[in-house]
């Protein structure tokens, strides 16, 4: 029994060092941004390989080898993800817009341009990792503002890349040294030089993955109808960045630019076989993305017709060969409207009959319309709609008989629109008849006024 609680001992003390193992440094700003005051914008990046989230509340960064505290965290960092630490101060407020993880005033004047002994302590004051460099940052440039980043063998100079892997662009040739040292309102010049440090601790995992982006796209997109758009980026190792910048660009004039990985809803004003980009920046530094993908959308309008059985009860009849998800779609009559529930599906060359109770419509009468979400007629009862129906601009798109989205662009793609010849049998619009009709009166009538004084000047003449 003894030995069990010996042994119990052991593990309560060594158990959070094997838990928080693998957190790492792995980016270090300690030059700052470019920019007015940029000099004060320091940050730095860690990065969990784990397989679990790790809670950073009360972990401590070190500095002086572990006489100055430089900032307390209080977040969590995910496993395969980053965390970035920002300094703040009255000049420099948010030093990487976009990101912010975590901020604060760094204490001890934050980094020194000559270089540092970096210490991190996990919440039980167990020391997590050490970077002795109070000799000279090992990489980095003051100058370009380029950041000290590991690439999984060595620190390397590059563009910074905040919560996101160290750039395949960078070199491991050591930064000029120079630039700014500052506390909150003090700035000292400082130079120094260090050779190349390729000694550190193997913090990152190596390559063993190709980088990717997966697209989540809908397989059937209908003419004003909103969907939902998302991406999935792989980069080296498995991660799976959720900061950075990501990019969509519809390919209908509408782009989306989002700071923070997350889904997007859209939908296409008009029919038209559309090429839909993406693509996903490491930082908001970069000129050019990291990686990009395409999809062919084609979108139209489902073929469908629209009866009453009675007035009890509406038929929907889906000529388009494809099922059609009707989920949200609108059925207006006389200035009142149902709306058919989430996940209704017409099948290919199929009818439903839907009670108009159902839909919350005591009863219905001749005329009645089928909507999408957004309000655009698709179909009427006593229209013919073989040929696609006119929407609320006077527009008539063309029917949507197939549609095919692919992965990459140039593939090549089924004919989505039906060939149709058929016109419209719009029932007569009673204020129109009676408009009409003012107008043929009213031009008779002018014309029984001109002859009757045609008459009377003929007579005169006489």
């Amino acid at each position: 029994m003894k030995r069990v609680f010996i042994t119990l001992g052991i593990l309560a003390v060594f158990f959070p060092a094997v838990v928080h193992a693998s957190v790492h440094i792995t980016e270090i700003a300690w030059m700052g941004v470019a920019g007015t005051n940029g000099q004060y914008g320091e940050w730095f990046e860690l990065y969990n390989d784990g397989t679990d989230d790790v809670d950073l509340s009360n972990w401590k960064l070190y500095s002086g080898g572990g006489s100055d505290l430089v900032v307390t965290l209080t977040k969590t960092i995910p496993a395969g993800g980053y965390l970035l630490v920002e300094r703040t101060t009255p000049s420099m407020q948010d030093p990487v817009l976009g990101i912010n993880d975590e901020s604060g005033s760094f204490g001890g004047g934050g980094f020194s341009n000559s270089g540092e002994d970096l210490i991190l302590n996990d919440q039980n004051g167990a020391t997590i990792e050490t970077l002795s460099y109070a000799s000279g940052w090992p990489a980095g440039d003051a100058s370009t503002k380029e950041t000290m980043q590991w690439d999984g063998t060595h620190w390397i100079t590059a563009a910074a890349t905040p919560d996101a892997p160290a750039s395949s662009d960078g070199n491991n040739n050591q930064g000029d040294g120079t630039g700014s040292d500052t506390t909150d309102g003090d700035t000292t010049e400082n130079s120094q030089s260090t050779s190349v440090v390729t000694t550190s601790p193997s913090h990152a995992p190596k390559i063993h993955n190709t980088p990717h982006i997966t697209l989540a796209l809908p397989t059937d997109v209908y003419q004003y109808v909103q969907y939902k758009f998302s991406a999935e980026v792989v980069l080296e190792n498995d991660i799976n960045p959720t900061r950075g910048v990501f990019l969509w660009n519809m390919g209908d004039g509408t782009s989306v630019k989002e700071g923070k990985l997350a889904p997007i809803i859209h939908a296409y004003q008009y029919p038209g076989v559309y090429t839909l980009w993406f693509g996903y920046y490491r930082s908001v530094f970069d000129e050019d993305p990291t990686l990009t993908s395409s999809a062919t959308i084609r979108v139209g309008l489902p073929a469908l017709e629209l009866s009453t059985v009675g007035t009890t009860a509406i038929e929907i009849t889906n000529d388009s060969g494809k099922q059609v998800d009707l989920s949200e779609w609108k059925v207006a009559y006389s200035g009142t409207t149902g709306i058919l529930p989430t996940q209704t599906f017409l099948a290919a060359d199929a009818s439903i009959t839907i009670p108009s109770m159902a839909l919350g419509l005591q009863t219905i009468g001749k005329y009645v319309s089928l909507l999408t979400p957004t309000g655009e007629v698709v179909a009427s009862t006593g229209v013919s709609n073989k040929k696609s129906p006119t929407n609320s601009a006077g527009q008539s798109p063309n029917n949507l008989s197939s549609h095919d989205l692919t992965a990459s662009a140039g593939s090549a793609t089924e004919n989505m629109f039906a060939d149709d010849t058929s016109t419209d049998s719009t029932p007569p619009s009673p204020t129109r008849n009676r408009t009409r009709d003012y107008i043929f009166g009213a031009v008779a009538g002018l014309i029984i006024v001109l002859f009757i004084l045609l008459e009377r000047f003929m007579a005169r003449q006489e």
